[in-house]
């Protein structure tokens, strides 16, 4: 399955396909967070085709750390640096636990089909998320 992942990855990076739900990604993403592993399956290489980018990657996991309006400012450049600066540093309100959980269970399922060289980003995604899911601090 990583091999076909990672074609369909590069189809993707290519820019010869593009994916209707990135018509909507704060919609996907939150999405994202009621699926079945099977769904992730399928779904595997937009998923890690838009982590690839920092940006992005870092905007999947603030969203999933506060809630779909969040989202769609984040995917909308429309937040202030500092307050995305502050919920990469875990400053403000403790996440949800339950959001952070399932988001943990959508990276290990994506991290399960990643080929090598585009696991770095969900390998990210999966350490912040657990620091966030154990470590936040207290506002």
């Amino acid at each position: 399955m990583t091999s076909s992942v990672a074609r369909e990855v590069a189809r993707y990076q290519s820019g010869r396909v593009r994916h209707p739900d990135l018509d909507d990604v704060a919609l996907f993403v939150e999405l994202l967070l009621e699926w079945t592993p099977a769904e992730v399956d399928e779904s595997a290489a937009l998923l890690l085709f838009l982590v690839q980018s920092v940006p992005a990657r870092d905007a999947v996991l603030l969203q999933w750390a506060t809630d779909l309006p969040m989202g769609d400012e984040l995917w909308q450049s429309a937040v202030d640096d500092q307050l995305v600066s502050a919920l990469k540093l875990g400053l403000g309100p403790r996440p949800d636990p339950a959001r952070l959980d399932r988001g943990i269970a959508v990276v290990e399922r994506l991290l399960s089909v990643a080929p090598s060289h585009l696991a770095h980003s969900p390998q990210f995604m999966l350490a912040w998320l657990r620091w966030a899911r154990s470590s936040w601090p207290s506002p």
